[in-house]
């Protein structure tokens, strides 16, 4: 989970970019490992970073990823929303 993070704090908006795509993935395919471990706040966490990124593709990646992952998160989500907006 740490990589990820170290990840979206590269000056090169494509390894962001490419961060964003690799949690998402992860997330869709590991949800239950995500939410047993209690890795939703990192793995929101990426997205809330993507958000606010500097680089406009970064962003829209980020956000269309988040739409991807809210409804397989949706009883997790709730103390990571603050955190989004």
């Amino acid at each position: 989970m740490a990589s990820f993070m170290d990840r979206m704090s590269s000056r090169d908006w494509k390894i962001r970019y490419e961060a964003i795509h690799e949690v998402s993935s992860y997330a869709v395919k590991h949800k239950e490992a995500v939410v047993k471990e209690r890795h939703t706040g990192t793995i929101f966490d990426c997205f809330a970073k993507g958000l606010v990124d500097s680089n406009m593709k970064v962003n829209i990646h980020s956000l269309s990823a988040l739409l991807k992952i809210i409804p397989l998160f949706k009883k997790n989500l709730e103390p990571h929303v603050q955190n989004l907006l």
